[in-house]
């Protein structure tokens, strides 16, 4: 059939706004159609039952062929007042009722005679029913009217019923007959369609999309529609988006996705005008090339139609987002831990580690993860570690942990982590010094899983704690009338602790504050030293050490803030040995101790543990100078005035462990 012997026309249904009741009296009056149509889908709360036609505008194109053509249209029905079967009438209106709409609208429709086209005069709408079809057919003799293009020829119908209401403004159908050509297009707005997913390497599985195309009129045709397939085409609407967004997206190659059937979508004669499409995208391409990691980007628009000379919209571009990623195993620090610990001879501490897999775990089969435990292989990473860091660490001695072997699961997400604690515990037989451990995944058994060889380097120093008791002596303390903490405190082995607020300015809250309730005719300048502002005396005279590292506890806010450590034989011979300009680093960690006389785990604190220090043997003082408070930063080493109050600092617990 040739182009120019087609003969396209529409049939656009407009509702006249006009109320008609049930009942015999009628309003001819016509206004405009109604622009809203909500309420027509059948789900109106109203409980009286009443019937609409359900769409204002419908175009149904018919080509110059001879055969009817069917038109579809609807009438719904809302309400639960009325259940049982409803009929409607279908009025033709009278050319006198056309003409009085062709006035109000300036239009110059003619009716359509009824020799050219069967509508039932009767519809039974069945109880219960929400939406009742309507059988129409345009005869194909129409296509034998000589003025066919000359004039504008339309139906007019009205909507009537008996034991039921009409929706006001939808009681009148206007049908008009007008040259179109139809025309696919892609129903949702071109752009980005979601959020993007994952295309993960080695798991199989396949990612469905799907987009809506839809005819201008009503299909009754057998036609295909092809979609673009042209790379070259398809990478410039890449180009087009990577300009927009900034990206530098790859267009995904098309053995990773399939559309439709071979790239078509197939409307039959019996399918309505708006199909859908699936859009299936495999992380498992056909061939043997794999994807690299980043961003891909699928433009998916229409390039033609088959069997039936219809236009497409190729303007409309739908962009589907992908990341590609491998799956990639890294291990790491939990949350709160850190790389240095310090275990007494005989004793043992548990340092946890955390595993994570950047793309979840997708398998059914679960995964065995094995780590690095050859002694040679352990010592030349210690080995390369004291070379980079100019540090003189020894390996841990074997036996004193267990790196075990992990299992993963699909319990492990790619918003979870799995715990891997590592426990450590020292003989007797164990020599004090300062060791390293580097842990090093090795393998996993599941092969698609990528094992990140990053090391986490644990540094545990064997050392003795001393005993502070009676060691302790500081130039602030809070010792007076209105509270009893003095630094002793901070040798007792208890924490202030969450579980203790109801005592804590009492003795038995476990910690130490420098004075902050001064009495009246109190010399404040005792308290406030102009060079080391408060501090702690560490008497270490029979400690016999050399090499030592300080912690901290502290359960409140007013940890110290700027600090300088000494060491030295007298108050009066003084060195410098560590300094904080700014801050001290504390940090939050939960610790196991006492509160009050109960032991608790888990207890929230802040803690610092110091670098190591290394002293001469002479050494029988160490001094931690206190300049400021952390959480007002105020200084300590100026004599208060007003509140004073805020001028202290305050410590749970004082620790000394040297060698």
């Amino acid at each position: 059939m040739k182009k120019n012997n087609i003969l396209f026309l529409s049939l656009i249904s407009g509702l006249l706004c006009f109320s008609a009741a049930c009942s015999d009296e009628d309003d001819s009056s016509l206004l405009p159609p109604p622009v809203d149509i909500e309420g027509t889908e059948g789900t109106d709360n109203s409980s009286i039952t009443k019937l609409a036609w359900k769409e204002t505008e419908k175009t149904v194109a018919f080509l110059n062929e001879s055969k009817d053509i069917p038109v579809n249209l609807q009438l719904t029905r809302t309400g639960s007042s009325n259940k049982d079967a409803v009929n409607a009438q279908l009025t033709p209106l009278t050319q006198e009722e056309l003409d009085a709409y062709n006035t109000e609208h300036k239009t110059s429709y003619a009716l359509l005679p009824a020799a050219y086209y069967s509508l039932p005069p009767t519809i039974e709408v069945a109880a219960d029913v929400k939406q009742q079809k309507v059988d129409m057919t345009i005869k194909s003799s129409v296509k034998d009217l000589t003025d066919i293009n000359d004039r504008q020829y339309a139906v007019a119908v009205r909507l009537t019923a008996e034991g039921c209401e009409i929706k006001e403004g939808y009681d009148f159908l206007l049908i008009q007959l007008k040259a179109i050509t139809p025309q696919f297009s892609l129903v949702e707005p071109g752009g980005v369609i979601g959020e993007g997913d994952a295309l993960i390497a080695g798991i199989t599985g396949d990612i469905t999309k799907t987009l809506n195309v839809a005819m201008n009129v009503d299909n009754r045709w057998d036609s295909k529609v092809v979609f673009e397939a042209d790379p070259i085409k398809l990478q410039e609407w890449v180009d087009v988006y990577n300009q927009a967004e900034s990206k530098s997206a790859t267009l995904l190659p098309t053995d990773y996705y399939t559309i439709g059937t071979d790239g078509k979508l197939e409307f039959g004669t019996a399918d309505r005008s708006n199909k859908e499409v699936a859009i299936v995208i495999s992380a498992k391409a056909s061939s043997t090339t794999a994807l690299s990691e980043g961003e891909y980007i699928l433009p998916v628009t229409l390039a033609a139609c088959e069997g039936m000379p219809f236009l497409v919209n190729k303007e409309t571009v739908c962009y589907f987002k992908f990341s590609v990623e491998t799956p990639i195993l890294s291990i790491g620090l939990a949350s709160g831990e850190t790389n240095s610990d310090i275990v007494e001879a005989s004793k043992s501490t548990t340092k946890k580690l955390s595993l994570k897999l950047n793309t979840g775990f997708q398998w059914d089969e679960a995964a065995t993860v094995s780590f690095e435990t050859e002694q040679s292989t352990l010592e030349g990473l210690v080995s390369a570690y004291n070379t980079e860091n100019s540090t003189n660490y020894t390996l841990l001695p074997s036996d004193t942990y267990t790196l075990n072997e992990v299992e993963l699961t699909r319990e492990l997400t790619n918003a979870s982590s799995k715990d891997y604690p590592i426990t450590i515990t020292t003989t007797a037989q164990t020599a004090t010094g300062e060791y390293l451990l580097p842990v090093q995944m090795k393998s996993c058994t599941n092969n698609a899983i990528a094992v990140k060889k990053d090391i986490i380097y644990l540094q545990i120093s064997v050392m003795k704690k001393l005993d502070l008791t009676d060691k302790l002596s500081t130039n602030s303390e809070g010792v007076s009338s209105w509270s009893d903490l003095p630094v002793k405190l901070l040798a007792d082995g208890k924490l202030w602790g969450q579980d203790a607020t109801s005592d804590w300015a009492n003795t038995g809250a476990g910690y130490w504050q420098s004075e902050w309730n001064f009495e009246t005719g109190d010399d404040k300048t005792k308290y406030f030293d102009s060079t080391y502002g408060i501090y702690i005396d560490i008497n270490v005279t029979d400690a016999n050490i050399n090499h030592l590292k300080i912690v901290m506890k502290q359960s409140r806010g007013n940890y110290p803030g700027k600090a300088k450590f000494y060491a030295g034989t007298s108050k009066d011979d003084l060195t410098p040995c560590l300094s904080f300009d700014d801050k001290m680093p504390f940090f939050k960690k939960k610790v196991d101790g006492y509160v009050k006389d109960e032991y608790k785990t888990g207890v929230e604190v802040n803690y610092y543990e110091s670098e190591f220090i290394t002293i001469n043997p002479e050494t029988t003082i160490i001094r931690l100078s206190f300049l400021t408070n952390a959480n007002r930063n105020l200084s300590l080493t100026e004599v208060p005035n007003g509140y004073y109050w805020m001028y202290n600092v305050s410590l749970d617990e004082l620790e000394l462990y040297g060698y």
